[in-house]
């Protein structure tokens, strides 16, 4: 159920939902430009998931092993912000009695301990708020919504603020006035959110408009929440007071957060928290090869696109990120940027290119500076907002302000965008690297033609990472990764596949720890769980991660893996899971949840499937598909189910594929068949509709 429902009970109410906030809209409020120019979409949270963290790191599960033993506490929750909360006034009872406290301070300390998790991993979330964590019926924390996360363990100009996002009243002054984040931001959601655990209201009104909160945050320091609610514990109140300093540096760290909540035993190494544990990256020679020629030919005069292509779990983000690394130590100026599916700005893949382009001549000397910016800079700025402090004065209307019309606008601004990375490929080896393109839009793939098009692009090395499964849901990026425009050089295909075994083993025994590779047992095992993985290197990974957690004695075993998984989900989520497998195919989400009868409680059963990388989805609506993460664990779930259970799923998706209407007839037959419905088969062979 959701945090706040949890500590005061199913029947009080407190704050109304907010919606995350995308750049421009902030832009707008702080002074940097208007949003009518294409920046003042909001991105859709209302519905918490946390499929966005398996978007961030589904290629290597590399989120998912970090924080495994803070997730896998998760083991069931409940929608709350699909409808919001009602528009009354706070029905929260008169006193934080010793029940209300009982409750609030185990989930306190679980959230804190989540988001110190996520910060030694290296993660800053920027969204924390209490539609965004979940409590189960055991009193286990689940956040959920990694969409806006962070990555801490990068220089400092790449944590500046050249896009502001997050949820407005749950902002930190800094993340509102565009300054660089750390981990002190967090902490300051953490603090709001139990500033309205104790008092039932946001320590700035709700009433405020954007401008007057924005101000606000930036000037006037939280109430002491003993000002709004008596008999509340000072030790909380003093807290809380603490998180909401306005400057970072005056907020407590984890360490003094856990202690102060409690925890006497297992405190947080106070070490820097942008510095998680580096793992050696091992095998795929061959593809870094192909990454690091294509790299030299670049430095000739070239410009050349790369398609990394593979599905997901395949570990095509480790493998870009590994590359591009090893450029950067070469000199390597790297514009990087991913696509969200739930994102909603123009040009999304663009966007975060840009972004990190200004952060970069945010960092250079004005002459320097000056000398890169090219004639018509206005134009890529009234586009771009984040560029318009780089905008020459002297540049009059001429420059773009006196367009007008939207095409002619967008074909000055990436005329100008083109002509500045031209520049910058002259002065260093220039890599862009766009993660998700399969989340991507129209406009940016226009954008990216009109870059790229011949004669003379600018020399620079593009690496577009997509998902092969889904592709399909952007045909115009599809219809580019193929060559499909005469106009710009066509992309070279690099197909990340299957690691070898030896290539898997050597995954197995880096994810076993420094030691593992001197010790004979665990070379054994690691080469055991290689052959049992069949290349995937997320199933690699887990299978080590976990090997302690399976009978041992009876050998490694990925199906038997994937059963102690499922045993651990919470009943709704088992539930959609068996339907998906017994389906055999993509699903509508719709009618997986209805099979399943957990229409109600959908997103979130699919947020732990997803987690837990037992499913996969191809968007965020009803009517996108589910289908299980691997055949192997279709198979494995499948073959799990007694012939009771089996006939009852087959039943179950012959009515709902039927209630939604334009059922394929030979899958209805099927399930009908399968579920020992011969009447119903029968009556659907002869071309009768029954109810």
């Amino acid at each position: 159920k959701p945090l706040l429902a949890h500590i005061w009970g199913e029947g009080a109410t407190t704050s109304r939902s907010h919606t995350a906030l995308s750049p421009g809209l902030v832009s707008t409020v702080v002074g940097q430009g208007d949003a009518a120019t294409g920046h003042g979409a909001t991105h859709d949270v209302g519905i918490p998931t946390s499929t966005d963290a398996v978007e961030d790191d589904d290629e290597d599960g590399e989120l998912e092993l970090e924080l495994g033993s803070f997730l896998e506490h998760v083991e069931q929750g409940a929608e709350d912000s699909a409808a919001g909360w009602p528009e009354d006034e706070s029905m929260l009872p008169a006193e934080l009695d010793a029940e209300v406290e009982g409750r609030l301070r185990p989930v306190l300390f679980q959230l804190a301990r989540g988001i110190a998790a996520l910060h030694q991993a290296g993660r800053l979330h920027r969204d924390l708020k209490p539609s965004n964590v979940l409590v189960d019926n055991q009193g286990r924390v689940q956040v959920l919504d990694f969409g806006l996360v962070q990555d801490l363990n990068r220089d400092e100009d790449a944590l500046s603020a050249a896009r502001v996002v997050g949820t407005l009243p749950y902002m930190a002054p800094e993340q509102v006035g565009g300054q660089r984040l750390g981990p002190p931001a967090d902490w300051y959601a953490f603090g709001v959110i139990l500033f309205e655990a104790l008092t039932g209201c946001l320590p700035h009104p709700e009433d405020m408009g954007t401008h007057e909160l924005i101000r606000a945050k930036t000037t006037m320091p939280a109430p002491p929440p003993a000002e709004l609610r008596e008999h509340l514990p000072a030790d909380l109140v003093a807290l809380c007071g603490d998180l909401l300093a306005m400057a970072p540096g005056d907020r407590p760290e984890a360490a003094e957060v856990l202690r102060r909540l409690g925890d006497e035993e297992d405190p947080v190494d106070e070490g820097d928290p942008a510095a998680p544990l580096e793992q050696r990256f091992v095998g795929r020679e061959a593809e870094l090869a192909m990454l690091r020629q294509a790299h030299e030919e670049v430095q000739q005069g070239r410009q050349l696109t790369i398609h990394v292509s593979g599905r997901s779990g395949m570990g095509k983000s480790a493998l870009v990120t590994t590359f591009l690394r090893e450029a950067e130590r070469h000199g390597a100026l790297l514009l990087t940027g991913r696509c969200y599916e739930k994102e909603a700005v123009p040009y999304k893949a663009i966007d975060p290119i840009v972004d990190e382009l200004a952060r970069h001549l945010a960092g250079l000397p004005p002459k320097e500076r000056k000398a890169l910016l090219p004639p018509g800079l206005r134009a890529l700025a009234r586009v771009f907002k984040v560029l318009e402090p780089y905008c020459p004065p002297e540049e009059d209307q001429e420059g773009g302000d006196h367009i007008a019309d939207l095409l002619t606008l967008r074909r000055h601004a990436f005329e100008a965008l083109r002509a500045l990375l031209w520049r910058l490929a002259r002065a260093h080896p220039l890599v862009l690297a766009i993660d998700d393109l399969q989340w991507s839009d129209a406009d940016s793939i226009a954008a990216l033609r009109e870059l790229l098009r011949h004669p003379d692009p600018p020399p620079l090395l593009l690496l577009l990472n997509a998902r092969s499964e889904q592709l399909a849901l952007q045909p115009a990026a599809q219809e580019f990764l193929a060559g499909g425009t005469s106009t710009v050089t066509p992309p070279r295909t690099l197909c990340v596949g299957p690691l070898s075994e030896e290539e898997s083993a050597l995954v197995a025994l880096e994810q076993m720890g420094p030691e593992a590779v001197f010790d004979q047992a665990c070379r054994e095992r690691a080469l055991e769980i290689a052959r049992e993985a069949k290349g995937v290197p997320i199933f690699v990974e887990e299978l080590a991660r976990y090997r302690d957690a399976l009978d041992l004695g009876q050998g490694i075993s990925l199906e038997r893996f994937i059963c102690w998984r499922v045993d651990t989900l919470p009943p709704e989520a088992r539930a959609l899971l068996e339907v998906v497998a017994v389906a055999g195919y993509p699903l509508p989400q719709a009618v997986a949840w209805e099979a399943a009868d957990v229409a109600t409680q959908g997103w979130p059963s699919i947020a732990v499937l997803c987690i837990k990388h037992l499913a996969r989805t191809h968007g965020r609506d009803p009517g996108d598909l589910i289908e299980c993460y691997h055949d192997r664990v279709r198979e494995a779930v499948a073959a799990s189910l007694d012939a009771e259970r089996w006939r009852a799923c087959h039943l179950a998706l012959a009515l709902s594929l039927e209630q939604a209407g334009d059922a394929d007839p030979e899958r209805l037959l099927t399930h009908y068949l399968e579920a020992n419905e011969k009447d119903r088969a029968k009556e659907r062979t002869m071309g009768r509709k029954f109810t």
